[in-house]
């Protein structure tokens, strides 16, 4: 037993490093604590190794960075083999299907894309519930990937569905919290979306009426005008030091 909590301690540690070498750019250093992880962790008894398959995960994200897709796919998909033989599918499952539609997506196979964005939907919803921010996230990309697809009714209908979480969160989160400026600002990005097919469709009364909500929810929050993008394109969920355990909500 406390050979084993050992090894959990020294992988945390590791794991933990490797983040940080991340996040500085450092990949031969990051490789490096991410391999160290996976060779500590590998031989483990357990049924659902979370360790290993994290740091699978992490060193994935790592040869994404450096721009080496096969490797990040394969420890991708090496990664979610191990966490689907878990009694439970939690939340990170869903990571990974994200960071798999990810590489699809900069391989060009929007097809592939989109049935993996799905899957982490799907699993989102199960383990976090309908209305988490998190599963607006999944719905932008949908949409982002149908209107890619040039589907644009679909495309409108997922951000729509996002948008309406975002409105619920900050609806229901407290008046003073940073919270409703996170999300207000996220559903303002939401409308800009729908914009932007509405003006490739040339309806312009629609394309106006969801900029001038959009606007207005940024007036409301006190942020720049400016800083609404209409499309910031796709992006891995990242690393999170704060919480080694899981990913953050991209």
């Amino acid at each position: 037993k406390s050979g084993e909590k050992n090894v959990k301690k020294m992988s945390e540690t590791l794991s933990i490093i490797g983040q940080i070498n991340t996040l500085l750019g450092k990949y031969p250093q990051a490789e490096e604590a991410f391999l160290e992880v996976i060779a500590l962790t590998k031989d483990s008894t357990r049924d659902h190794n979370v360790e290993f398959a994290l740091a699978l995960n992490y060193l994935g994200l790592v040869y994404f960075k450096r721009g080496d897709l096969d490797q990040a796919m394969e420890k991708f998909q090496e990664s979610l083999r191990i966490r689907l033989t878990a009694p439970e599918t939690s939340s990170d499952v869903a990571v990974l299907y994200y960071n798999i539609a990810s590489i699809y997506l900069h391989k060009g196979d929007n097809e592939s894309a989109l049935a993996h964005f799905k899957r982490a939907l799907e699993v989102e919803r199960r383990t976090l519930g309908q209305y988490h921010p998190d599963v607006a996230i999944t719905l932008k990309l949908i949409g982002k990937v149908y209107d890619r697809c040039g589907q644009f009714d679909e495309g409108v209908q997922h951000y729509s569905d996002a948008f309406d979480i975002y409105v619920r969160s900050y609806d229901s989160a407290d008046a003073s919290s940073r919270d409703v400026k996170d999300y207000k600002k996220s559903a303002a990005r939401i409308l800009a979306l729908i914009a932007s097919i509405h003006l490739r469709q040339a309806n312009i009364p629609r394309m106006t009426a969801a900029l001038s909500q959009a606007y207005r929810l940024f007036r409301e929050v006190g942020l720049p005008l400016h800083e609404l993008e209409l499309d910031t394109g796709f992006d891995m969920y990242d690393l999170s030091v704060l919480h080694p355990k899981g990913a953050a909500a991209a």
